[in-house]
């Protein structure tokens, strides 16, 4: 089937989009904690590790049933774009988890009224460890082979997202700190900005360090994230099916969302002092701040409060170069097959145990 049309959202259309949530996940949500069972959920997802587990295992009917019904794979998915999108993802597997880390992330920081959420559920400025150890559990999730086959867990993993989502929306619904200006709390403009954050703007990354992307390759990567985002809550309407449509979109809502802001930055530091004690035996501390700013540009640096280049701006380029030589070379890389078989070690080791927050 072909994938959803899609056309620029108008203005109009993002500002109804900003105070609209989900409506299925948040009915789930409402009424488990209404009748005291939302721990039930948490023990749910112990027990859903791969997509076909919802039709084995023994859940409560109420649960059961939104993982079947929302659990559905959508008719315009496809299945040629699914493989050859995990095949781009294997590729750059290390480059593509890497920019999460100095380019997804901050991205969605520089949201002024959508990075309350994150603050005010301590998020990443508490534990910045644990979201990122999350988010790429999740990005191996739903670019592993078959992730969305029944043998898979690309479903399961991000039904759970969703209702974690959902969680945080009933919360903060009802939280006096809330402020109903910013938006519906996990709003559809901000999860339309940050399905963005994670799908095209790691393609970005890589067209900036001088990797020759191939147009199909690009659109099969984000046609991964498309049907990840419908099974996230996503309204599928929304989401680009290509590369360029992606980067209009998300400088529309930047447009529109993009301010500095104390949340911002203090997360921004947060992230910025734990990626330079992890690269410390690799790279120079200082070029954490480098490699975000070359990526981020000017303009979102300075709202984030990135510092300014430092001498470590000079490392950029040979490894541009050097990405230019890896394009043109004959002979398939095996880094990402390499770095995928380390992450799978590290993720086993310290499995991630998606969950529902009780409170905030």
């Amino acid at each position: 089937m072909n994938k959803p049309d899609f056309e620029i959202p108008q203005p109009q259309t993002l500002d109804n989009l900003r105070q609209q949530g989900d409506v299925a996940a948040d009915d789930l949500i409402r009424q488990l904690f209404e009748n005291k069972q939302a721990k039930q959920l948490n023990t749910a997802f112990r027990q859903l590790e791969r997509n076909q587990d919802v039709y084995e295992k023994d859940l409560p009917t109420e649960i059961k049933y939104f993982f079947i019904q929302e659990g559905e794979m959508p008719n315009w998915a496809n299945e040629t774009l699914l493989q050859q999108g995990t095949v781009f993802f294997r590729k750059y597997a290390a480059q593509l988890s890497a920019m999460l880390s100095f380019l997804s992330l901050p991205y969605t920081y520089a949201a002024a009224n959508g990075v309350k959420v994150l603050y005010l559920t301590g998020r990443i400025h508490q534990d910045t460890a644990r979201r990122l150890h999350e988010t790429a559990r999740y990005l191996v999730d739903i670019t592993t082979p078959n992730a969305f086959a029944p043998e898979g867990n690309g479903i399961v993993s991000s039904l759970k997202v969703r209702l974690m989502h959902a969680a945080v929306r009933y919360h903060l619904n009802k939280d006096k700190r809330w402020n109903s200006s910013w938006g519906l709390p996990v709003n559809q403009e901000d999860m339309i900005g940050t399905n963005l954050a994670f799908s095209a703007l790691p393609i970005l990354g890589l067209k900036k360090m001088k990797y020759h992307l191939k147009q199909y390759d690009m659109s099969a990567y984000l046609h991964v994230w498309k049907v990840a985002g419908k099974f996230l809550g996503n309204i599928p309407e929304h989401l680009p099916n290509r590369y360029q449509e992606a980067l209009d979109l998300a400088d529309i809502i930047g447009e529109r969302q993009f301010q500095s802001s104390q949340e911002g930055k203090e997360l921004t530091q947060a992230l910025i002092t734990f990626l330079e004690k992890s690269i410390v035996k690799r790279f120079p501390k200082d070029f954490v701040t480098t490699y975000m700013r070359f990526l981020m540009g000017e303009e979102i640096s300075k709202i984030l409060g990135i510092p300014r280049y430092n001498w470590s701006r000079v490392l950029v380029r040979p490894f541009q170069t050097n990405n230019i030589l890896k394009s043109l070379s004959p002979t398939p890389s095996r880094e990402g097959d390499k770095f995928l078989k380390q992450a799978g070690y590290f993720l086993q080791k310290d499995p991630v145990n998606f969950r529902i927050p009780l409170t905030i």
